[in-house]
């Protein structure tokens, strides 16, 4: 009976996040396919509050706790998130796996840009670490061993961001049906392992710096910032440099920073800045 409550529950959440992503396609500035996958989180996310019975007093041991210092580990996070990508876009500039090549609009454009960019990156670096550090990770880890939910969290955390609607050519328009083939395609990655371990293995140490993040304040808003300062370069880089087809992809990685050896690196440098400049916590 547990288990046909899930799968009726699994299928309302998809039913329901194929309707409604056609109407927020039309107002949102994102791919059909990460509005499908944003929806589907964040009614899960709420199904789980809602069966678990999360209340608010309950929001502290998920990592929201009420201190004083939350906005200045938002913006620490933030500001570390951003310089580290900045510094490893630099190095690859150097090194010639990328090139500068501004691609500018208008001053006003870019400035409303910036702030719709700052409003996104929030917004996912919020949904994602209420998600998966504040919930599924604090969840397992009331089960199962810190080590072993440590790696079973940010193993789904890297799989997940697999599920971006594959192969199905998403039309102008898209409606409910195209919503639900394109569920039908979230998987399709998963089909080709070879050609995604590089970028597998950089979301799991990144999800593995987020999570490391958490324990060692005992709050989400560290991690909420390095996600939304990591995103937020992401989406602002696209103006100052381009990649180059040529470069080395197991060293430079692709678009995202994360898939390459230098990616990697520089994650390592970020745990490396946590645990000192954390380390009495």
């Amino acid at each position: 009976m547990k288990i046909l409550k899930t799968l009726l529950v699994f299928i309302a959440i998809i039913l329901l996040s194929a309707f409604l992503a056609p109407f927020i396609y039309k107002i949102a500035p994102f791919k059909f396919e990460r509005i499908l996958s944003r929806l589907v989180m964040v009614f899960s996310l709420l199904t789980i509050v809602f069966f678990a019975r999360i209340r608010m007093r309950d929001l502290e041991k998920y990592g929201f706790s009420a201190g004083d210092n939350w906005f200045l580990l938002l913006r620490q996070g933030f500001t570390a998130g951003f310089l580290t990508l900045a510094l490893l876009t630099a190095l690859e500039v150097l090194m010639g796996g990328r090139i500068v090549a501004a691609n500018l609009d208008p001053w006003w454009h870019m400035l409303l840009r910036v702030a719709e960019y700052i409003f996104a990156s929030l917004l996912i670096g919020f949904t994602e670490e209420l998600f998966f550090r504040g919930f599924l990770f604090t969840r397992i880890r009331m089960k199962c061993p810190v080590g072993l939910s440590f790696g079973a969290a940010n193993l789904v955390y890297a799989a997940l961001h697999f599920f971006k609607g594959g192969t199905y050519p998403v039309p102008a328009n898209p409606g409910f049906m195209d919503g639900l083939k394109v569920v039908a395609h979230l998987a399709d990655p998963f089909l080709n392992p070879v050609s995604m371990w590089p970028t597998f293995l950089g979301l799991f140490l990144f999800g593995s710096l987020l999570t490391y993040a958490f324990l060692k304040t005992g709050s989400l808003f560290l991690s909420i910032g390095l996600h939304a300062g990591s995103v937020f370069f992401l989406k602002v880089d696209n103006w100052f440099i381009a990649s180059v087809p040529q470069a080395s992809p197991l060293l430079f990685g692709d678009k995202n920073l994360h898939s390459g050896l230098l990616g990697w690196i520089f994650i390592s440098l970020l745990f490396l800045w946590i645990s000192r400049r954390y380390r009495n916590s």
